[in-house]
């Protein structure tokens, strides 16, 4: 019997939970870095969030694909109709759920109604990711590591830690 494991994470409304099960609220508006692929660089998973408004990005087989609030693609910044594929890259949307999977790395189901985020990691990855969504080790207690690789007990200070790009935060 073959047995595949995998790590769960979910964003719902400010509510971050990540791989290995600690749950915080991200109360800050900005981009961040949710999961990294620090061995092979297969994928990069960023949210931009502005107040309720987010935007998941997902840099994967040369693509940049953005998941807007709305539900709606967007891949190399220009709108996309659904389905789609890309490479290994798959997108779909049926009945308010909105699915993108990256070559069986990555798994984002979206629910618009609920603001709800579920990304889905192969086991392949375990310790080896690391962002918001945690390291993947199977220990909770270190999620919350920052990007400079020290352990934060303040989710305020952990969050800013992982701000991406030259956007002025809030």
């Amino acid at each position: 019997m073959l047995v595949i494991f995998t790590a769960i994470a979910t964003i719902e409304g400010d509510t971050i939970t990540t791989f290995d099960g600690l749950t915080y609220d991200l109360t800050k508006s900005c981009t961040f870095l949710l999961a990294k692929d620090n061995v092979n660089g297969n994928f990069t998973v960023v949210l931009n969030k502005e107040n309720n408004n987010k935007t998941l990005v997902i840099i994967a087989d040369g693509k940049a694909i953005e998941l807007l609030a709305d539900g709606q693609i967007k891949v190399d910044r220009q709108l996309t109709a659904l389905p789609a594929v890309f490479r290994d890259t798959t997108m779909t949307s049926l009945n308010g759920h909105v699915k993108i999977n990256v070559a069986g790395h990555l798994d984002v189901d979206y629910v618009k109604e609920l603001d709800s985020y579920t990304i889905v990691m192969n086991g392949f990855y375990f310790g080896k990711t690391n962002g918001l969504l945690g390291s993947y080790d199977n220990e909770p207690y270190n999620d919350m590591m920052t990007s400079f690789g020290k352990p934060s007990d303040n989710a305020d200070r952990f969050v800013k830690t992982w701000e991406v790009g030259t956007g002025k935060c809030r």
